[in-house]
C-alpha cells in the first residue's frame, strides 16, 4: 500500500475508532439499555440556568418511585467527571442526577456572591429531584467529590428546616465540623460517610478552614499538620462522635473504616464513617476502592431491590472506550491534516518536503543535544516553581477568567520561548559551524504556505469537534477520562479559548521548531517512530518531574512539599505530561509526513485552547466591580510574544540572508 493509501486508511481507522468509542461508551453508561439518560437544561429555583443529567433505571416508574442520589463534581470540571458513580449507582436501582456546578459545565456563570449562596447549585438540583414524579422524595441523598463534597456540606446548612437530604457521602473533602461556638453536629440525624485520602493536596490538614471554604485561598494556605494522621486528630474524632469535642469530653478514640451510630429523638438512627485510603486527591476519578465504598454506603443506608455485588463494576469499560474514542479522534485529526496537505491540490503548497533524520555530528553533537534537554528540563521545573510562588495557579482576571488555562498558558509561552532561544543558541554556537543545514528543515515558509497551513489546521480541529457535537446531539455521548476529554462546549466558553489561544500557539509552534528543526536527529535512535516517542517523552518530562517530586516527597515524609508554596502543585500540572507527550508525537508525525513544522504546532495550539476551556470553571466579577489585575502577568506575555516575533525576524532576515 502506498503512502496515499496508508494515510487514507489511517483516517478511516481513526474515524471508526471514534465511532466505536462513542457508541460503546454510551451503551455502557445506559447499562446496555437498562438505564435511560436524559439531558436537562432548566431555570433553577434560584433563577439561574442549570445543566444536569438524569439517570433513570427502567424499573423505576410512577408506580414504583426510587430513591435519588444527586451527585456534584469537583472544581474545574463538569458533571461527566462523576459518571463512574452515576453508572454504578443507577444500575443498582437509584435515580441519579449529575449536576453541573454553577460556573462550570453548561450551567450559568455567576459572581462568587451568587455562586456560593445556593450550595454552588447542588441544593437547586436537590429541589429539582423532588419535582420528579418517579423519585421517592423522602429518600434523597447527595454525593460530592472535592469541591462537590464542600457543596454537600453547604447544602446541609440550607436544608436544616426542610430536611430533604437524608444521606451524605463526601469524597476527598473535609466534612464540616464546627459552628461559631465550637465543635458541632453539622449533619444532624443524617447518615454521613467520608473518604479521606492520606496524601490529599487540598484537605484533611489544619488550614484556614473552619466551616467556610475558598478554593483559591486553600491552594496556598499553610499546612499545619499531615493528612496522613487525619483520623487521629480532634476534627475527625469530633465528626465520628457526632459533634462532641473528643478531648474536652475525654472520649475514647474512634477508628477509621468503622461505622458508628447514634439514635436521635426524630426516631432515626444516624451513622458516621471515615474511610481512610492511601491515595491522592485525584484517584477518585477511577478508584474501584472508592466506588465500592460509595455503593456499599448507599446500599446500607437506602437499599434497593436490585441485587448486584458491591464490587461488580462496568465503569472501567466506559473508561476504556472513552480512551479508545479519544485516540480515534486524535488519529482522525492528524491523518486528515496529512491527507488534506498531501492529496488535495489546493493545499499542496503546504506540503513542503519529506524530512529525514539528520546526523548528530558524532559524540559531541549527542552531548550537546542531551545537555540542552537537561537544561530545558531543569529550567522549566524552576519556571513552574516560580509561577507557583507568585500565586498564579489561582490567578484569574477580567480577560483570563479561569485559573487553569492561564496558568498552563503561562508555563507554555515561557517554556516555548525559552526553548526556542536555547535551540537558536545551539545553532549559532555549534550547529552552524558543524554544517547543520537549517534551510532544509522547513523552517522558512512564505505567506501563501502559512495561510493555507492555518486553514488546514482549522479544518482538522473543527472536524473532530463536529463529530463530538453531532454524537452528543443524537445520543448525549461525551468522551472523558479523568483530566483528559474531548467534549462539546457552550458558546460562553469561546472568548476564554480565544484569550489563551496566542499563548498555546506560541508554545506548540515553539515546541515544533525545537523538535522538528533542531532535534530531528539520530541522537536518540535512527528508528523514526521510536525517535518520535523518545523525543515526545523527553519534551513532556519537566511537568512529570514536578509530579514525581511532589508525590514522592509526600509519600516519603508524610508532609506536602508545597512546591513553590502551592499545596496542589502536582494536581496543577497533572494533565500536562500525557497531553504534551501526545501533542509532540502528533506534531512529529505531521512534520514527518509533510515537512510542515507549523501545521502540527498550530493544530495543537488550537486544540489545547479548546481542551483547557471546555470544562474549566469561569469566574466573573461582582456587578460594578472588576477582578484583581496583575501587571506582571501581562508584562510576561508581552515579553514572550516580543521575543517570539524577534526570533522569527532574526531568522528570516539575518540567517536566511546569510
Amino acid at each position: 500500500m502506498g503512502k496515499k493509501g496508508s494515510v487514507f486508511l489511517a483516517t478511516i481507522v481513526g474515524f471508526v475508532l471514534a465511532i466505536v468509542g462513542l457508541s460503546m461508551s454510551q451503551l455502557i453508561k445506559t447499562d446496555f439499555g437498562n438505564v435511560n439518560i436524559t439531558e436537562v437544561a432548566l431555570i433553577s429555583t434560584s433563577g439561574y440556568k442549570q445543566s444536569m443529567e438524569v439517570y433513570t433505571p427502567k424499573n423505576i416508574t410512577l408506580d414504583n418511585p426510587g430513591p435519588a442520589i444527586v451527585i456534584q463534581h469537583g472544581g474545574n470540571n463538569n458533571k461527566e467527571e462523576m459518571e463512574l458513580y452515576a453508572i454504578e449507582l443507577s444500575r443498582r436501582g437509584y435515580v441519579v442526577i449529575t449536576n453541573d456546578m454553577y460556573n462550570m459545565g453548561n450551567s450559568e456563570v455567576l459572581p462568587d456572591s451568587l455562586w456560593l449562596s445556593s450550595g454552588r447549585g447542588l441544593y437547586d438540583a436537590v429541589k429539582y429531584a423532588r419535582t420528579l414524579p418517579f423519585v421517592d422524595s423522602n429518600n434523597i441523598s447527595t454525593l460530592g467529590y472535592s469541591r462537590g463534597g464542600i457543596a454537600s456540606s453547604e447544602c446541609i446548612k440550607l436544608d436544616q428546616e426542610n430536611h430533604y437530604i437524608k444521606n451524605v457521602f463526601i469524597i476527598h473533602a473535609d466534612p464540616y465540623y464546627a459552628n461559631e461556638n465550637g465543635y458541632f453536629n453539622w449533619y444532624g440525624d443524617r447518615n454521613v460517610a467520608v473518604v479521606a485520602d492520606q496524601y490529599d493536596e487540598f484537605f484533611f490538614v489544619y488550614k484556614n478552614f473552619a466551616g467556610g471554604y475558598s478554593n483559591d485561598a486553600n491552594k496556598y494556605a499553610s499546612v499545619n499538620a499531615s493528612s496522613v494522621n487525619y483520623i487521629e486528630r480532634e476534627r475527625a474524632q469530633s465528626f465520628l462522635n457526632f459533634g462532641q469535642d473528643s478531648l474536652k469530653d475525654n472520649l475514647e478514640k474512634r477508628l477509621a473504616n468503622t461505622t458508628y451510630s447514634k439514635d436521635f429523638p426524630t426516631g432515626r438512627t444516624a451513622t458516621r464513617t471515615i474511610y481512610v485510603t492511601p491515595d491522592t486527591h485525584m484517584t477518585a476519578w477511577y478508584s474501584s476502592d472508592v466506588v465500592e465504598r460509595v455503593v456499599s454506603f448507599f446500599q446500607e443506608s437506602v437499599p434497593t431491590k436490585t441485587i448486584i455485588a458491591n464490587d461488580d463494576f462496568i465503569y472501567p469499560f466506559d473508561n476504556f472506550f472513552s480512551i479508545v474514542g479519544m485516540l480515534g479522534l486524535l488519529t482522525f485529526m492528524v491523518s486528515l491534516a496529512v491527507l488534506i496537505t498531501t492529496q488535495i491540490k489546493f493545499f499542496k503548497e503546504a506540503d513542503i518536503m519529506k524530512p529525514k533524520l539528520k546526523e548528530t555530528g558524532g559524540a559531541k553533537g549527542a552531548v550537546w543535544l542531551w545537555g540542552l534537554m537537561i537544561i530545558t528540563t531543569i529550567s522549566i521545573f524552576l519556571i513552574i516553581k516560580i509561577l507557583n510562588s507568585q500565586g498564579l495557579s489561582a490567578y484569574h482576571d477580567n480577560i483570563f477568567r479561569s485559573a487553569n488555562p492561564i496558568y498552563h498558558g503561562l508555563i507554555g509561552i515561557i517554556a516555548g520561548t525559552f526553548s526556542l532561544y536555547l535551540s537558536l543558541g545551539w545553532y549559532l554556537i555549534y550547529g552552524k559551524k558543524n554544517k547543520f543545514d537549517i534551510y532544509t528543515t522547513g523552517l522558512f515558509i512564505n505567506k501563501k504556505q502559512l495561510w493555507k497551513t492555518i486553514l488546514i489546521a482549522l479544518i482538522s480541529v473543527l472536524s473532530i469537534y463536529s463529530i463530538v457535537f453531532i454524537a452528543n446531539y443524537f445520543s448525549g455521548t461525551k468522551l472523558l477520562f479523568a483530566y483528559w476529554h474531548i467534549v462539546p462546549f457552550s458558546a460562553v466558553r469561546i472568548p476564554g479559548m480565544l484569550a489563551v489561544l496566542p499563548l498555546f500557539i506560541i508554545f506548540y509552534v515553539g515546541i515544533s521548531v525545537v523538535v522538528n528543526v533542531f532535534d530531528y536527529t539520530k541522537a536518540l535512535t535512527r528508528y523514526k517512530l521510536l525517535n518520535h516517542i523518545l523525543v515526545s517523552f523527553l519534551t513532556a518530562l519537566p511537568p512529570l518531574v514536578v509530579i514525581i517530586y511532589s508525590y514522592g516527597k509526600y509519600y516519603k515524609t508524610g508532609q506536602n512539599p508545597m512546591f513553590g508554596g502551592l499545596a496542589s502543585a502536582a494536581v496543577a500540572v497533572l494533565p500536562l505530561p500525557l497531553f504534551i507527550f501526545f501533542s509532540v508525537l502528533m506534531i512529529r508525525i505531521i512534520y514527518s509526513a509533510t515537512g510542515n513544522m507549523y501545521l502540527g504546532g498550530i493544530i495543537i495550539g488550537i486544540f489545547a485552547s479548546i481542551i483547557e476551556w471546555s470544562v474549566c470553571e469561569i469566574r466573573i466579577p461582582e456587578i460594578g466591580s472588576n477582578l484583581p489585575f496583575r501587571f506582571g502577568v501581562y508584562l510576561t506575555i508581552f515579553i514572550c510574544v516580543a521575543l517570539f516575533v524577534f526570533f522569527y525576524l532574526y531568522l528570516f532576515k539575518k540567517i536566511k540572508k546569510d
